[in-house]
């Protein structure tokens, strides 16, 4: 059998030594006993696989500060029950659907970036 396993050699190959090997010590293959089988000895089998999607938690605050910039502009939102300016979550422009206004009520949601939380999918309530 080690001669038929050759990790350098083509599946193609491998087949063919393998039904040479069967010939050689007159063997049946394991689909030759399972006449349900096709006569290739594969079969197709689909399996369906359930997945749960995670939402990410969705937040509320208010956007307490803007800057305009070249790049767009970016601000700092601050999350419901927090008053604290270290609680603030920074937003790009990007991450925003509509036009940003200090003091407007936004829902978000939280990521962690490269230099902390971030803003995603910030909306304007």
């Amino acid at each position: 059998m080690a001669a038929i396993c050759n990790r350098s050699q083509s599946f193609h190959q491998y087949l063919v030594d393998w039904d040479q090997y069967i010939q050689k010590n007159n063997l049946t293959d394991w689909f030759d006993d399972e006449p349900d089988l096709k006569a290739d000895g594969f079969e197709i089998v689909v399996k369906k696989i359930r997945t749960k999607k995670t939402k990410t938690p969705c937040f509320r605050g208010k956007l307490y500060k803007w800057f305009e910039s070249p790049s767009g502009g970016f601000g700092f939102i601050m999350p419901e029950k927090k008053t604290r300016k270290e609680d603030s979550i920074w937003v790009h422009i990007s991450e925003v659907y509509s036009k940003p206004k200090v003091g407007a009520n936004v829902s978000f949601e939280i990521v962690k970036g490269k230099k902390g939380l971030t803003a995603k999918k910030v909306r304007i309530l």
